[in-house]
């Protein structure tokens, strides 16, 4: 990618109507009461559910539940990035609600969650899902490595191994955790770890879990669709940041506007799209501007985006109705990502019959890009893979967190 052909991040401001970037307190309140009116209303039928369709109705309500437990969270994203509402104080107390029932911690998950977007596609900054090198991935446990490519893991990466378990950025509700920094970090992420204490509770004291079938009763109308919540927010982070023609860029390389470039539009359809506040196909313009377009706007202001990107060649938008296959499949292929400066992503069934020597971003000359000076990247990224491994983290074998990192958006 030639980057002076790239707009600046104001010429794309320029160019999306100044309406995306007014926040509405009333339309905000709204979304959030229609998704727990949705889980409401799910909660009330669950019994007749139960008792008239059996594992069959159950197997649809799961999902159900589990889906509109993702929409709430994603009004609760709106909270972390500050675009629900103006007040900063409302945020947080409405991030608070919409998180905890989700054993999420929100301040501890929105400070990680805006250094991502801080850093989106940087090797060693990004947070989230890891960007991985040959020598990264190589020292990953057999076991670590059969659960990152096995798809049923996507009902445990999120809530039980990334927030709680810490892997790859620090435990999310451990106060004492690698991933803060100072004292008011570790007390907001003891408040926002009691939110969750306090909602759980709720739950086992609403559903009696105390009494003969609590357990069994919590775990079907509770952690089942919790799974499900689960499997959605992998699924959707991993496919909005990860195709065959990804770029990571390393220290150097990288700028917030390519970092951003890299994020993919995916439309799910089914209605899919705009019941998730259209944050699958409208993820482009919310990383480009994370704190200023609250959700509803997004369809417009991406809109916009794809009219200013299209003649670069460097907005990315895929129909991803087949998504649950196409996230299975990419997990899998997509292992590290390999070459020196810019990194692209290594096709695992060509790696494991090629020397490891000879092992270079394969992905680069099979498939087809409109992105800039093409050719220039495949050739930075024909490199072997050991000139760019990452440095070891401290504590923990798989990859070093850069020290230095912005917390202000652009």
């Amino acid at each position: 990618m030639v980057e002076q052909t790239l707009p600046t991040l104001s010429q794309i401001k320029k160019a999306i109507p100044e309406k995306c970037f007014q926040k509405s307190l009333l339309r905000s309140f709204y979304y959030m009461l229609r998704d727990f009116a949705a889980l409401a209303a799910l909660y009330f039928v669950y019994p007749t559910v139960q008792a008239k369709y059996g594992l069959p109705g159950l197997f649809v309500w799961w999902n159900l539940a589990g889906f509109f437990m993702w929409c709430l969270f994603v009004i609760g994203h709106d909270c972390g990035h500050g675009s629900f509402s103006e007040y900063k104080w409302l945020n947080d107390i409405c991030g608070h609600i919409c998180h905890a029932p989700l054993m999420v911690p929100y301040w501890p998950w929105q400070k990680s969650h805006r250094l991502h977007h801080m850093y989106h596609n940087h090797l060693t900054k990004d947070m989230s899902h890891p960007w991985m090198t040959k020598e990264v991935f190589e020292d990953l446990t057999p076991f670590e490595q059969a659960l990152l490519e096995n798809p049923l893991s996507l009902f445990i990466k999120y809530t039980f191994l990334y927030l709680f378990a810490g892997k790859m950025d620090g435990s999310h509700v451990v106060p004492f955790s690698p991933l803060f920094t100072d004292t008011k970090e570790r007390v907001q992420c003891a408040v926002s770890t009691l939110g969750m204490v306090v909602a759980g509770a709720l739950v086992y004291i609403g559903l009696e879990g105390g009494k003969e079938g609590g357990m069994a009763r919590i775990g079907s109308i509770y952690v089942v669709p919790l799974l499900v919540f689960n499997a959605w927010i992998t699924m959707v982070t991993y496919l909005q940041h990860h195709d065959e023609d990804t770029k990571v860029y390393a220290e150097g390389e990288w700028n917030y506007i390519k970092g951003a470039l890299e994020t993919i539009d995916r439309e799910y359809g089914m209605g899919i799209d705009d019941l998730s506040h259209n944050i699958t196909d409208g993820h482009v313009a919310h990383h480009l501007f994370f704190t200023q377009i609250p959700h509803y706007h997004l369809t417009a202001a991406t809109a916009a985006v794809r009219q200013c990107l299209q003649p670069t060649g460097t907005y990315k938008k895929r129909r991803s109705w087949n998504f649950l296959a196409r996230f299975t499949e990419l997990n899998y292929r997509l292992k590290y990502v390999a070459g020196q400066g810019v990194l692209s992503y290594v096709d695992w069934e060509v790696a494991r019959k090629t020397p490891a020597s000879a092992v270079t971003s394969s992905f680069s000359s099979s498939s087809s890009s409109s992105l800039p000076a093409e050719a220039a990247v495949k050739a930075a990224a024909a490199v072997p893979v050991a000139a760019v491994a990452a440095p070891v983290r401290e504590g923990r074998p798989t990859r070093k967190r850069s020290p230095t990192r912005s917390s202000s958006p652009p």
